[in-house]
């Protein structure tokens, strides 16, 4: 069988970790796949709970924290390059026929695909905020991607769209394929329960869940508990991800810390979003940018009624009054107008939870992920 190697930039289960293993399982009977990861997290447990060789390439040093940054930073930095020269070395002996870089993060896959010569595909899971960014550097290393790649996947129109600006006059072979989920694993008759949270008891709960980068939004979503707790006491909002103390710094910067037990609450990320989402009455992706949002496909998927901001991904899933609410990006108090709509009008959020599902099933399947992710490997491989 033809080989696959699969470049993913962190370990950990989040959306974008989380749809690559979903393409990797489902490819597994058809070709020999591999994963070269960093980290810890939950997707080490998931491969080799289904068998799929795959390579923490972390080390130590990458680890190591003197006190003094610069010395940090240059340790650091040497046990990277050590780890660069791990990957190359294991790439070439396993001889892939093909390389999926999982996102733009990545950019060391790219190289490396290219210095070895091997059929590269990269999975664009990025927005505005890599194709139109602030950062210089940022926006070098998503111009030497774009230069050194011609295979593509987009994770929505708005990504594919904002590649093919960025391409130019450049020849590029782009397919928009959607995040699948299966809504399979989410359609119990009855929810679980089976996360326990103190103090959330006979409350009405708004959710957030994901990772606490700032272009997730959480500024927003704890904008709108803060104005919702001055005349509401049975609202409260569970946001779920990240560290506790990662929580408790970000809580403290958006003026939100005096909440935390009382209108707020904090759970630490979970593997199976399923555990979450029981526990929401309310989701809300509160993303300043977002590519794509595939746990708002979970949301869907759960039955759980959505509020989205208008990123491009979003719109992609989120049909305005039909399957959920839409708000400007980074605008609160239309949030909070929103929360209370649906949280006055039960027949409503059913209505949205209802719609939310049909589409996901028929849109957003794992099945037309894999079917449209495979037809295109497939292209490539036989070349």
């Amino acid at each position: 069988m033809k080989k696959i190697l699969f470049f993913s930039h962190e370990s950990g289960l989040y959306g974008a970790p989380r749809s690559m293993f979903e393409l990797a399982k489902n490819l597994k009977s058809d070709y020999t796949v591999e994963i070269v990861t960093f980290g810890e997290g939950g997707l080490i447990q998931a491969a080799n709970d289904m068998e799929i060789p795959i390579c923490n390439c972390s080390n130590w040093l990458m680890e190591v924290n003197t006190g003094n940054e610069k010395l940090t930073k240059l340790i650091n930095k040497i046990g990277f390059n050590l780890s660069k020269l791990l990957i190359t070395a294991k790439v070439k002996h396993s001889n892939p026929d093909l390389i999926i870089v999982n996102t733009i993060l990545n950019s060391f896959g790219v190289k490396l695909a290219n210095f070895l010569g091997v059929e590269l595909l990269v999975h664009v899971r990025e927005g505005t905020d890599y194709f139109q960014p602030n950062n210089k550097q940022t926006a070098k290393v998503t111009s030497q991607i774009v230069e050194k790649t011609t295979n593509f996947i987009c994770v929505s129109d708005g990504v594919k769209k904002l590649l093919l600006e960025r391409a130019g006059n450049k020849k590029v072979n782009v397919r928009r394929i959607y995040n699948g989920i299966d809504c399979g694993s989410f359609n119990d008759t009855q929810k679980q329960k089976s996360l326990a949270i103190e103090g959330l008891e006979n409350k009405f709960i708004v959710g957030f869940l994901g990772s606490l980068v700032s272009r997730k939004g959480l500024d927003v979503f704890l904008a709108a508990a803060i104005e919702i707790s001055k005349t509401r006491d049975d609202i409260a909002f569970l946001v779920i991800g990240g560290t506790e103390s990662e929580f408790i710094r970000l809580a403290k910067q958006y003026q939100a810390s005096e909440l935390i037990g009382n209108t707020v609450f904090h759970h630490p990320f979970v593997d199976n979003p399923r555990d979450a989402f029981d526990l929401f009455d309310i989701f809300c992706i509160t993303s300043h940018v977002e590519a794509f949002g595939r746990v708002t496909v979970e949301a869907a998927c759960a039955k759980v009624p959505v509020i989205a901001s208008a990123t491009d991904g979003s719109t992609e899933i989120i049909l305005h009054e039909e399957t959920g609410l839409l708000f400007p990006p980074g605008d609160s108090i239309s949030l909070v107008d929103s929360i209370m709509r649906l949280e006055k009008d039960s027949e409503l959020r059913q209505a949205y939870a209802k719609a939310g599902f049909e589409r996901a099933n028929e849109e957003f399947s794992s099945k037309k992920y894999v079917s449209e992710c495979k037809s295109f490997i497939k292209e490539l491989t036989d070349k």
